[in-house]
């Protein structure tokens, strides 16, 4: 059958991911290593921790304060709940 082909897209290499788009991408980040990112320049969040501290020296931490609540119920109610940052 003769007729029209559809135009091929230009890669490097012979893998089908290596597209010309990506190699110049590549290139961008090689000349700026900085990778990208999109938190806008602000600085990280700081993660809220609750740290169940037991008598005998032991800690554990706990993403919500319900957790760090109700281990320490499990734990009799003999902890304290410190919250710190991270």
């Amino acid at each position: 059958m003769t007729g029209h082909q559809p135009a091929r897209k230009k890669t490097v290499g012979t893998h089908p991911t290596f597209s010309y788009e990506n190699l110049v991408v590549r290139r961008r980040l090689e000349r700026n290593p900085k990778m990208p990112c999109n938190c806008g320049g602000a600085p990280p969040q700081r993660v809220i921790i609750y740290q169940l501290n037991l008598p005998d020296g032991t800690f554990r931490e706990y993403f919500t304060q319900r957790e760090a609540d109700a281990a320490n119920e499990r734990a009799g109610g003999i902890g304290t709940i410190t919250i710190t940052t991270r």
